[in-house]
């Protein structure tokens, strides 16, 4: 994952200059068009989920009062853009739970089933995990069905994991706290 808050920050604005429009489209994986200025990639897609995930990076990692500003900015244009497109941004983010959490019970389940899944491929998949904690603290929670699927999934890594060193950039390890995201703190079993 990168580490800088200027990455980080620079996707949330790409973000929130189409975010309108694509809360109003039934487009999940929105392409962002500003992806090459701001990210100096293209091919960057929009989530919300993703956009909570880097709002969080950048919160940790601002190390200016121009940052806080910044990212003060941001989180009241967030919230105000949810409260006004509430029913908009809640469909558009328990459809991204869905298929998030669709999308990590197929990785536990390839866990399960093969051997050759590694630690690095762990490193990159565990942000999806990361993503739905994210998205439902955003929807203030999920289904019981929802709840079991992942609670299910959590005893089947539980299985296969071993606490230990946080497994991102150290930066990031206050944006994490191993109560809430124990799942960052370890590595699987191979």
């Amino acid at each position: 994952m990168k580490n800088s808050y200027q990455y980080h920050f620079n996707y949330c604005k790409a973000c929130l200059a189409e975010l309108v429009q694509y809360l109003h489209t039934d487009i999940l994986y929105w392409p962002l068009s500003t992806s090459r200025t701001l990210i100096g990639h293209s091919n960057v897609r929009l989530t919300i989920g993703a956009m909570l995930l880097a709002a969080a990076c950048a919160n940790t990692l601002a190390e200016t009062a121009l940052h806080r500003r910044e990212l003060d900015d941001f989180e009241i244009t967030i919230c105000t853009l949810n409260n006004h497109l509430k029913t908009l941004w809640s469909r558009k983010a328990q459809s991204e739970l869905d298929a998030r959490l669709h999308r990590w019970s197929q990785y536990l389940s390839d866990l399960d089933s093969y051997d050759g899944i590694d630690a690095a491929s762990y490193r990159y998949e565990i942000r999806w995990r990361v993503v739905l904690d994210l998205l439902i603290e955003n929807l203030g929670g999920i289904s019981i069905a929802d709840h079991r699927v992942l609670d299910d999934g959590d005893r089947r890594l539980r299985g296969k994991f071993s606490p230990g060193d946080f497994l991102w950039s150290p930066d990031l390890a206050k944006a994490f706290p191993q109560e809430r995201f124990w799942y960052l703190w370890g590595s699987i079993n191979t």
